[in-house]
């Protein structure tokens, strides 16, 4: 079955998020998206579906870097900073996974497990399970996440492997937008780490479904008009998912946030992405390839 899914993370994250998600959903093509517990406006977003009306399918966005966490703090005491929060940055929660002993997996278990639940609690179906910044991926973090899906009865998890990029069709873009080529040096290190851990991901995921292959990582922060064209155009056969992080021109800043993402929601390419989600022209791209496909 051919498919090609537009999912936007970090439902949760902040009100601004909540609305452009929901409204790339209703007025555009966004799939479904990716709720973090954890996040300063996940009442505000289940509040939001609710009186959207929305039918948008909705997975868990596990987050281990940013966020109140759902454990008491001084259950988790690796996982969190002096005022009870997620603090641990990408490289730093990999140590501790990998290196840091049992106590440490039994704590990241804990939080896995408490955030499945509270997602449980939300009282919407469990549509799939992914990271926020990939965390996931990380093997050691992959096996406890894989258990705690097939516990909670949830059918899908990401792989976070994308292609490797043809970077000769990126030189228009760069030059029109030269902070690009700083997205893209950011995201390529990034890339070539998931795709290694990928082949652990693969056999671990065994019993639930995954996609062929994702985008939109070495893209983060960076998806235009142009360049969502490019994607659904490049996008061969099979089950893919593009992921997407709409924002609206205003956002709103939390303590319980890490910093990175504090500045990843007040950058105006957020509401770029939404405005490239609701567009006509990749409205009638995506429908061009749903009809390529078919053929």
């Amino acid at each position: 079955m051919n498919r090609l899914i537009l999912n936007a993370d970090d439902l949760g994250i902040a009100e601004s998020t909540n609305e452009a998600i929901l409204q790339a959903h209703r007025d555009g093509i966004l799939t479904r998206c990716s709720l973090m517990v954890v996040g300063p406006a996940c009442a505000h977003a289940m509040a939001a579906i609710r009186s959207w009306q929305s039918q948008i399918p909705v997975g868990l966005h596990i987050s281990l870097t940013s966020g109140r966490p759902v454990s008491p703090p001084e259950t988790i005491p690796s996982l969190v900073n002096g005022s009870g929060v997620l603090h641990r940055g990408f490289a730093s929660l990999w140590a501790l996974a990998t290196w840091g002993g049992r106590s440490a997996r039994e704590e990241i278990s804990r939080e896995i497990a408490a955030q499945f639940q509270a997602f449980a609690e939300t009282g919407l179906p469990l549509n799939h399970v992914d990271g926020h910044r990939h965390i996931h991926m990380i093997p050691a973090i992959f096996d406890l996440v894989v258990q705690q899906a097939r516990a909670n009865h949830c059918p899908e998890i990401r792989i976070s492997r994308e292609p490797f990029p043809k970077l000769a069709g990126r030189g228009r873009d760069v030059i029109q937008q030269p902070a690009q080529l700083v997205d893209l040096v950011r995201n390529l290190p990034k890339l070539c780490l998931l795709a290694w851990w990928s082949r652990h991901a693969r056999r671990g995921a065994a019993g639930l479904q995954t996609l062929d292959r994702v985008y939109g990582i070495l893209d983060s922060g960076c998806i235009s008009i142009d360049r969502l064209q490019q994607l659904i155009e490049e996008a061969p056969a099979g089950r893919s998912e593009i992921i997407v992080h709409p924002g609206l021109a205003r956002a709103e800043t939390s303590p319980v946030l890490e910093p990175g993402d504090c500045e990843f929601l007040h950058s105006p390419r957020r509401f770029s992405e939404l405005t490239a989600l609701i567009s006509p022209e990749v409205r009638d791209q995506l429908h061009q390839w749903n009809q390529r496909m078919r053929c």
